[in-house]
Order: structure tokens, then C-alpha cells, then sequence
């Protein structure tokens, strides 16, 4: 409040019962104001002070009184006291305390506003707080809940409110949804957000979010439904998974199963108001069966595809009573006993009730506090209040709090999985749902454990997921190293690799690093695709070098290569950020065809010593004989990168000329020739992506449209972004026409930058390059420059590269500029074309471009 923000309170008058019951309760005779205060009295009473006076007599009244015992107050004795101090900070006017007492006396009596067409109604209160499932003791900021009254996290709870309040107006001000004039009601545009939901939900105010894969064991098997039922998933937003868990050793988890069936057997039309959701059930036992009921009901539930809802439910309803049973097959034989279940079904039931299979469909390790009884939506644990069954508004709460993340996941996943369940089981099978919703639920559920807030008590690590994922019997494809530093260590890594993709050959040393050097914890997963899209995934030889001994302090760092093929060119090069331009300084071997040979190791003069035919048994390092390739490696600069849009058009402006040039303090100026050149770089705007890069160091630098260009008459600057869902190009409401984009270099992890330019007006069709005129007659130029660019990587290919520059200078009357691509040149060969250029009468520009992954 110290900050001055506006606030709006209001107050709701209800009596607990009436909202809990959504009814009125009558109104008890006023016996000259001798019975019980009600609720309804304090409504009508703060109802007429706001009236009469103003809101904040009203509100005043409350805070003196929020610590009186209402319980045996009677209505006198409340009117008495909040007129006391009404009369006390001068209220009511001198003289006027007989009338108004009188006028309240007479409203509490009957109960109700005389104005029937008053809406502020303590009826219209109650159906308020039975609609939105409000109790006494409730308070929200902006319909955001917050920790009840009594509660110790109160004050840390409202700050947090308050804080998430600020930054969600002050986002909506910086997207101009707020402005001067609009929009009519602020405080309704406020009350939307991702945050806010229709009714309250005990899981509005369930801070410590629990996930949990509980179940890690069981398949698609002990699914029920889908529901709705679908043929055509592909219309389906999100798919979930509701998981219940019950004691199934006690009457009152068997009860609750039983309510769980009854909800699954009569699914509401939609699981969501906006999203097309398809929702699939599973039962589970809480904990490993101890009693022979339980036992045969955990495995008929883990085969409850086979069956009927309905059926199951009939199963659960016949197990009234307590579970007096010896062993199973007393079990089983009362199964065959219960008349309304068909005679086909009940032998089912026996079957898989009576098999000792190795599935089980029971939670794995403790959950929420060890409960008995408690459910699970993709991974989000839900224990309701004192044991309730769950009800549908609870998994449609559950559904709404976990939409967005399982709708992304479910779109990611599923055109994958879709043309494998096809291929495997059949289109349309009612198999194939179970299986798509098992495997997005079970992948929903992983991410969530693992982004989720960590916590000592609930949250658990990857290290842990991996462990419920291991088989009991091993698993040949899960491998685990170190596990005695568990007991002294904190860090534990945890691994999944494709061992048919590059990245794995890069990770493989860092591994062996975690693993040899460091002695740390390590877990290792090996998932080969089972689908490889052509007959060699690896189709060149790579090695990836990362020695744990290369540290600053080394003289010098090196990466030590060992067991090299010698029948192969090899290329060696630095594996860095992509936004790092580094380049070698410095040069000897030709690391771009590099030959090598296990005596003479790699190089030109190696390969030649080793062709020459030297003895096999010659020690050639104890004769110094060895050639050690090095290299030296400097980072030359930084990049900035990003894609630029023509939002007019949302297309790339082909060919737009960018300029980079240092930010200076106003008044400050560098006239030197060499400052200008090295505090500046220009670009290109590519077609593909609209890909653009620009070469800078540390600091501040100021991105323009090259001036006096082309792209500087059509375009200008504006201020926008892409929305994440549909992929379009939205401009700010606040933008304004700028000439320049100030863009900071401040650290090694730089990312990649959005470019939004807008044509003039006048230029909406414009093109970027204007043709020129021909007028018929050849023109001759002295001056005339003639522009070649090239590339060459390798020494062998740099000497062509020198015999084209001399031939191409002798044969062209016209000045000639070479433009070379420095990335890819020896140190070498850039330190001989300068020299070079002047002896044959040529002009050499070194360009630097590195390729992107955008542009792969």
C-alpha cells in the first residue's frame, strides 16, 4: 500500500450453511432484535450504511469489530456497538441516531431491501457464493486466492499475489491492451489471465504442486474409455490420463473405487469449455496388495480394457462387507457368484483374477503424504478434502490447470505416434486410443516431475525417474557408474543417447570425463530408434575431444587424438558456440586435409615420411621424428544474429542492407579511419528465414537500415513479435516508426534477435533492387571495379584459389576485387594474399560469415 496502487474492496455478507446449501435460511422473528445475529443482518446493515453515507463508513465498521466473538451475539447487541462507533468517528449527524437505528431495526426485521428490483440482495449473495464454491474465511486479490486469514504464510501469500498483479498490468500496459482511454472497466479486462478460473477449486490454493509417475509399470492395458469416444484423434486438443488410486485393503478405498467407476461410466459432453480434450481412466491400487481381495482386484484392474466399465463397477459393488477372505480362490469363486455380471465376463474376471503375472497395477513409492486413497492427472497429484470421492468438477479443474502444457505436448507427440499405433495395431482400433493416451500421459507426466518446482518432501529428480523406469530383472540398455559416491555426493547425472546420432559422439568424452575423472554418479540410458531413416545414420567418421586436463593453467591446452584412422582425410576443427567466431591464428598442417600415420603422427610431412617406407619397428618419437600438429585458435569476435520480417508482406526483405555500428555518448565523436572501420560491419537480409548477421564485441551498438540505400526509402524500424501459437507476426500497439534498434553484446550466450521492418507509405509494392535503364549504347568506365567472390578451404584448393586471383588479374582490363571468405582460410594463405594482391595489381576484402544452423 506504501506505493499508492488504487484499490477496490469488496466485502460478501453470507452465512456459511446458506452458501454451503445454496438455499436462504428463513428469516427467525426480530423478538425486539433478542435472537441471534445472522448474516443476513450484517449484509442489510453494511448494505444501508453504504447507501445512507458513503462505502467507507461501511469499511470502517469493519475493522473494530473483526475480533468480536459473534457466536452468541445477539442483533441488538451487534446494532448496538457498530452505532457506537458510527456516533464515535462522527458519522452519524447529531440528532439523527434515534431515526436511523429505527430505519435499520425495521430492514433487519423483515429481512430484505424494500426495492424489488435491487439486485444487491442477500439472496443474490448467497447464489453468488454457491456458484463460485465461496466459503466464509475466503479472500482473493483480483480473483487470485489467497492463504486464508489465520494462516501463518498469509502475509507472504498476499505479497505474492500482489507482486504476480503488478506484473501482469504492467504487461498489459506494455502491450497497450491499458491505456489512457481504454479499455471502458479496467478492473474486468484485469480479471482475465491464466490464473483465474470460473470457480474456486481447493487446488487453486495448492502451492506445492506434486508429480508423480505412479504407476511406471503398467501399460495401456488397465486403461478405461477414452472419452468421449473418438475414431479421429487428430481433432483432439489434449489428451489425459485421470489415475485413482485406492486402498483396496479397506471397505472405504473400495467405496471410493466404486464412486470413481460411476464417474467414468457417465463422462460429462465436454472436459473443457474452449479445448477439445479426450480424457482416459485407469485404477490402481494405492500400495501393494496385502489381502487376497486386493490382490485380485489389482490384477483384474490391470486388464480393464478388457472390460466393461460397467461390469467393473458391478465387481466392486458385490464386495460390500469386510474382506473376510482366506486366499484368492475364494475370491475367485465368489466372482463366479455375482449374477449380474454376464457368465462370459465373470470368467474373464476369474481368469486374470486368478493369473500371477509380473504386471502390477499399484502405486510404486509413497504419494502425497502417504494417502490412501488420492488421483493423479498426467502426473499432477490431487488428494481431495477428507477422503471425497472425486467428482467431475474436480478433474475438470485438474484438466483446466494442466491444458497448456498437455496440449503442447500432445501436439508435438502425436503425429509421431500416430502412424506407428496405425501401422502396428490398426486405424481406428479402440487398442489404438489406449495406446496414444498411454504413451502422451506417460511423457506428460516425466516433463512434469521434472520441470516442477523442486521441493525436500514431494519433487524428485530425473536419477530417481530413471531408477522406476529400470526393470527389476536389469536392463542391458541402462547402465550405472560410480553409485558408491552416492553417499558423499549431491550431483548425480543422469544420461539418455541415441547411439546412432552425432550429438552422442560429442557427449561420449564429457562422459568419460564425468565418469573417470571426476568419479561422479552417472546413469546412462542407451534408446536406439527402433525406425532408422537410411541405411547409415553415421555416415562419416567424427571424433569429439574434450580432455578434462585441457584447464587455463595448462601450458599449452591441447585435445589429444588417439587411435586415428590413416586411410582417411581428416579435417580438424574447434566445436563452439554458434554465435563465437573463432578462427586459427596460427598454422602449420593443412587441418582441413589432414593425414595421419601412427609413427609419424599427422600431417603433410608425416604422410610423407610414412610413404617413403620407414622401418615398422623405427621408434620415431625417440628420434624426435614425431610431427605434433598445432594449432592456435583465437576468438576474433561475437556475432549478432536473428531473422528479419517485412510485416507488411510477413516475408523476408530479401537483400535489405543492415549496418552495425558502436553506440557513442551524444557529443562524442571518433574520427579515426581505423576506429570507423573496426566499430563497424554490414550485412545482407537473406532470403531463407530472413537470416542476418553481424559481426561485434562487448558493448553497445546501434543496428540501422543502411542509409542512403534503397532499403532505407521503403523501410522503417517497428517494435512487434511472433506469437508462439499461431506463428504470425503481431506488431506492438505502442510501436512507432524508428530508424534504429540499439542491441546490447553483453555475454558469451547471445541469442537471436527478431528484425520486424514496415514499408513507407507509397512503397507497399515497391521492389528492393531497381533495374537499370538500358539505353542501347555500351558505356565504357575506366573506373570500373569487377567484384569476384570465392571460397576455398584446404591448402590444395588455396593454391587454385592463387592461380584464379593471377589469371584473372592479367586477363581483365578492369580493376579487380577478390572478396574471400576468411572462416575457412589458413593463416597462411591470409598473410600471403595481402602481399600477393600488391605485387599483381589486385584489391583483397576479407569477409567474414558464419553459417548458421537456420540455413542448414
Amino acid at each position: 500500500m506504501n506505493a499508492q496502487y488504487p484499490v477496490r474492496l469488496g466485502v460478501l455478507f453470507v452465512d456459511g450453511d446458506d452458501a454451503a446449501g445454496g438455499a436462504v435460511s428463513p428469516v427467525a422473528p426480530w423478538d425486539d432484535g433478542d435472537r441471534k445475529v445472522h448474516a443476513r443482518d450484517a449484509f442489510l446493515l453494511y448494505r444501508y450504511l453504504s447507501k445512507e453515507f458513503d462505502s467507507r463508513a461501511a469499511i470502517s465498521c469493519l475493522f473494530p469489530h473483526e475480533d468480536e466473538p459473534q457466536g452468541e451475539t445477539t442483533a441488538r447487541e451487534y446494532l448496538d456497538m457498530h452505532f457506537s462507533f458510527l456516533t464515535e468517528i462522527g458519522v452519524l449527524p447529531s440528532g439523527a441516531g434515534p431515526r436511523v437505528r429505527e430505519e435499520v431495526e425495521a430492514l433487519l426485521a423483515v429481512g430484505k431491501v424494500s426495492a424489488p428490483d435491487d439486485d444487491l440482495t442477500y439472496e443474490a449473495a448467497v447464489a453468488f457464493a454457491s456458484d463460485k464454491l465461496l466459503r466464509p474465511g475466503m479472500s482473493f486479490l483480483n480473483g487470485l486466492p489467497l492463504p486464508d486469514a489465520d494462516d501463518s504464510n498469509f502475509d507472504k501469500g498476499f505479497s505474492d499475489a500482489l507482486r504476480y498483479e503488478q506484473m501482469h498490468v504492467m504487461e498489459l500496459v506494455m502491450k497497450g491492451v491499458i491505456t489512457d482511454t481504454a479499455p471502458k472497466s479496467i478492473y474486468a479486462r484485469v480479471l482475465s489471465g491464466d490464473k483465474l478460473f470460473e470457480r474456486y477449486h481447493p487446488l487453486l490454493k495448492d502451492t506445492d504442486k506434486a508429480y508423480s509417475l505412479v504407476a511406471p509399470k503398467a501399460d495401456w492395458r488397465s486403461l478405461l474409455g477414452p472419452t468421449p469416444k473418438s475414431t479421429d484423434y487428430g481433432d483432439v486438443d489434449a489428451m489425459f490420463l485421470i489415475e485413482g488410486a485406492f486402498d483396496l485393503d479397506n471397505q472405504e478405498g473400495v467405496n471410493s473405487a466404486a464412486s470413481f467407476l460411476r464417474l467414468v461410466s457417465s463422462p460429462p459432453e465436454a472436459w473443457h469449455d474452449a479445448r477439445r480434450v479426450s480424457v482416459a481412466f485407469r485404477m490402481l491400487a494405492s500400495g501393494p496388495a496385502a489381502s487376497p481381495r486386493s490382490q485380485v482386484l489389482s490384477r483384474i484392474f490391470c486388464a480393464a480394457s478388457q472390460f466393461d466399465p460397467e461390469d467393473i463397477l458391478r465387481l466392486l459393488e458385490a464386495q460390500g462387507g469386510p474382506a473376510s477372505f482366506e486366499n484368492v480362490a475364494g475370491v475367485i469363486d465368489a466372482i463366479g457368484q455375482i449374477d449380474s455380471i454376464a457368465s462370459d465376463v465373470r470368467q474373464r474376471m476369474q481368469r486374470f483374477g486368478a493369473a500371477e503375472t509380473e504386471t502390477t497395477c499399484h502405486a510404486s513409492k509413497p504419494i502425497a503424504d502417504e494417502k490412501d486413497n488420492f488421483y493423479v492427472a498426467n502426473g499432477r497429484v490431487y488428494v481431495p478434502i477428507d477422503d471425497a470421492p472425486i467428482s467431475i468438477s474436480d478433474i475438470q479443474m485438474l484438466i483446466s490447470m494442466e491444458i497448456d502444457k498437455t496440449r503442447s505436448i500432445t501436439q508435438m507427440l502425436y503425429p509421431h505416434l500416430m502412424p506407428a499405433t496405425s501401422e502396428k495395431i490398426g486405424a481406428g482400433d479402440r487398442i489404438e486410443g489406449n495406446v496414444i493416451h498411454h504413451a502422451i500421459a506417460t511423457t506428460a507426466t516425466i516433463l512434469n516431475e521434472i520441470m516442477s518446482s523442486p521441493s525436500s518432501s514431494s519433487s524428485q529428480d530425473v536419477a530417481t525417474i530413471f531408477d522406476s523406469l529400470q526393470s527389476d530383472g536389469g536392463n542391458p540398455l541402462f547402465l550405472s557408474f560410480n553409485e558408491e559416491s552416492l553417499s558423499r555426493l549431491q550431483v548425480k547425472i543422469s544420461v539418455i543417447l541415441d547411439p546412432l546420432t552425432e550429438p552422442t559422439q560429442r557427449v561420449a568424452p564429457l562422459l568419460l570425463a564425468i565418469r573417470d575423472s571426476l568419479k561422479l554418479p552417472l546413469k546412462l540410458i542407451i534408446a536406439p530408434r527402433k525406425i532408422v531413416q537410411n541405411d547409415a545414420p553415421l555416415s562419416s567418421y567424427y571424433r569429439f575431444v574434450a580432455e578434462p586436463t585441457s584447464l587455463p593453467d595448462a601450458s599449452p591446452p591441447k585435445a589429444t587424438f588417439r587411435n586415428l584412422p590413416t586411410n582417411h582425410l581428416l579435417t580438424l576443427r574447434m566445436d563452439v558456440p554458434e554465435l563465437w567466431d573463432v578462427q586459427q591464428a596460427h598454422a602449420i598442417q593443412d587441418t582441413d586435409n589432414l593425414r595421419c600415420d601412427a609413427r609419424y603422427g599427422c600431417g603433410d610431412e608425416a604422410h610423407t615420411k610414412a610413404n617413403e617406407g620407414g622401418n615398422d619397428n623405427d621408434d620415431a618419437g625417440a628420434h624426435g621424428m614425431v610431427e605434433l600438429t598445432q594449432i592456435e585458435y583465437s576468438l576474433k569476435s561475437l556475432l549478432f544474429f536473428g531473422q528479419c520480417y517485412d510485416v507488411t508482406k510477413s516475408t523476408p526483405p530479401n537483400g535489405l542492407q543492415l549496418t552495425l555500428d558502436r553506440s557513442k555518448p551524444n557529443g562524442l565523436s571518433d574520427s579515426s579511419d581505423a576506429a570507423m572501420q573496426s566499430d563497424h560491419t554490414d550485412t545482407l537480409v537473406m532470403k531463407t528465414v530472413g537470416y542476418w548477421q553481424l559481426r561485434a564485441n562487448p558493448g553497445v551498438w546501434d543496428l540501422r537500415i543502411a542509409e542512403n540505400s534503397r532499403g532505407s526509402e521503403l523501410f522503417y524500424m517497428v517494435e512487434g513479435s511472433v506469437s508462439t501459437r499461431s506463428g504470425k507476426i503481431q506488431l506492438a500497439k505502442n510501436s512507432a516508426e524508428s530508424t534504429s534498434k540499439s542491441l546490447v553484446m553483453k555475454d558469451f550466450t547471445n541469442q537471436g534477435r527478431l528484425l520486424l521492418v514496415k514499408r513507407r507509405k507509397g512503397f507497399e509494392q515497391a521492389d528492393l533492387f531497381l533495374e537499370e535503364q538500358d539505353s542501347g549504347v555500351p558505356q565504357q568506365d575506366s573506373d570500373e571495379t569487377v567484384h569476384v567472390f570465392s571460397l576455398a578451404t584446404g591448402h590444395a584448393y588455396e593454391r587454385l584459389l592463387k592461380i584464379m586471383m593471377l589469371s584473372v588479374t592479367k586477363r581483365t582490363s578492369s580493376k579487380v576485387k577478390f572478396w574471400l571468405f576468411e572462416n575457412f582460410l589458413s593463416p597462411s594463405f591470409k598473410q600471403s594474399a595481402q602481399f600477393m594482391a600488391k605485387r599483381i595489381g589486385c584489391e583483397v576484402e576479407f569477409v567474414t560469415y558464419k553459417v548458421s544452423r537456420p540455413l542448414h
